[in-house]
Parts: structure tokens; sequence; C-alpha cells
């Protein structure tokens, strides 16, 4: 049986979660109190209790002129023992129809492997995101400017400034994308014209997201790099059009939609929960 999960499922979804994810409790904790009393999160129930969830996130694309509203599948999972019963396919199913009952433009995610990728493709999904990554080295010279802790509201109009094409969070979802990002150690870091999303990630910076403000990503690598102690950047930025081997998928709810066309204007898709 599938149905949007109430306060009683809240102890399956954790299990499927803590099983499938392996993510620490306190992250846990932290996102199902989220999202779960809004309503968002789906289960598939097998002897009355849940064995397979995914999240539902509300966003908005704009696209063809136009804002539309999507959603985004987040933490599909199914217990081990209930694998390949087609409980996954019918919770993906009863979003695929609930996007299309709501009149929203379609239903994305980020698969997790090569494998997920074939998966979904065959449940109708299609390949139409990118992200193009560059690493850069820390600059011999020294950074042009310092880095400042960044402002919630400026970082967002920025953003909804400067993305015209693809997926950006409403206010809500993006306060809650800023308190996942700054609990798993990142930071947003303000510079004169512009931001960017940061953390260490190994022995490099990792640039999740940035509006350069006019500034190249070697002076903006310059100052990471001075203020993580690290060697070099790498920046996640809007495709450049060259091939990617990740991206996200999506699958349409509106019949009018064409993937290949939506895909060939290079939409957004990178502050992300991946």
């Amino acid at each position: 049986m599938i149905g949007v999960a109430a306060e009683e499922d809240r102890r399956d979804v954790q299990k499927i979660w803590k099983t499938c994810f392996g993510d620490a409790d306190a992250y846990i904790r932290f996102f199902i109190k989220t999202h779960l009393p809004a309503g968002r999160c789906l289960v598939s129930k097998e002897g009355g209790r849940a064995v397979a969830m995914l999240f539902l996130l509300p966003s908005r694309c704009f696209y063809g002129g136009e804002g539309r509203a999507v959603q985004y599948v987040y933490a599909a999972a199914t217990l081990p023992e209930f694998r390949r019963r087609g409980l996954m396919e019918g919770l993906l199913a009863y979003a695929h129809e609930t996007a299309v009952a709501q009149g929203m433009l379609f239903t994305c995610l980020k698969p997790a492997s090569e494998a997920l990728y074939r998966y979904y493709g065959k449940l109708g999904y299609h390949t139409a995101f990118h992200v193009t990554h560059r690493i850069l080295p820390a600059s011999a010279l020294d950074a042009q400017f310092h880095l400042s802790k960044a402002d919630a509201d400026t970082v967002f109009a920025q953003r909804a400034q400067t993305f015209p094409v693809g997926l950006l969070w409403g206010r809500e979802l993006f306060d809650f994308v800023l308190r996942e990002w700054k609990m798993g150690g990142g930071e947003s870091l303000a510079f004169p014209g512009g931001y960017c999303m940061a953390c260490k990630d190994g022995q490099r910076v990792l640039c999740k997201e940035i509006v350069p403000g006019g500034w190249t990503l070697s002076a903006v690598a310059a100052a990471l790099c001075e203020r993580y102690g690290l060697p070099e950047t790498e920046f996640r930025l809007p495709w450049n059009g060259a091939p990617t081997p990740d991206g996200g998928m999506l699958r349409p709810a509106d019949d009018a939609l064409d993937p290949a066309a939506f895909e060939a204007a290079r939409p957004y898709f990178n502050l992300m929960l991946d």
C-alpha cells in the first residue's frame, strides 16, 4: 500500500534511512523532522509497516519564459529484504501521477551510481541536467580579497538573478538546504559582488555553487585555498556543453516538455541534495 507517511511511520522511515544510507542519526532526525510533517514522504507498506520510501521536495523550474512547479526525488530506498518486488517502481509511478495531476512540469532526481542511471532510464527518466567540474590550484599570488560569512537574503536574491534557466528552491527549501550544508561542514561565503558555497573535501576545497561577481575563478580559488589551507579548489559550475559522466534526470509530467530541448538550454542544477 502506498501513501503519504504519517507520524506513526517515523520510526519505520528512520530505520529505512539508517539501513540503506547509514547516515548519522542526528542528520536523519534533522531531515525527517522538517519534511515528514510537511507530507513530503511517500512510503510503501507491507504488513502494516513502511518498507520503502522516497521524499518529494517541491521546487520551481524556470524555462521557456515561465516558472513551473516541479518536484525533486530524494532518499529513495527500500529495505534489502523487500527489494525486487516492484515497490520502488510503484512509489515512482505514484510520484509521477501526482506531478501530472498537479500540473507540474516534471519530476527530477540525481542518481548515485551508473546502475541507477540505467534503472531510472527504464522508468521514463532522461538525463537533462549537467554540471561542469573544474579544478584550479592555489594561485602563486596572494588572495585579492577576504571571504566573510554570506547573508542568506543576499545569496537567495543573487542566485535568482544569476541562473535564469533551471531548478531553484523556494525560500523555505533554500533555508533548509543552507542548514543542511552547514550541518555537513559547509560555509556560505561572501566577497565583493558575489558569493560561494564551499567546504573542505579531503585535500581540496569543494565549491558547490558560485556567483563570481566579476572575479575570475582563479581569484576565488586563491581566496578559498588561503581560507582552508589547501592546495586546490574544485568548482561545480553551470554546464558548459561538454560531455559529462554524471547529471540529473527528469521525467516529464507535461507532454509538451521535450527533454532533449530542455537539456540543450543548459538548465542549472547545482545546489541540490546529493
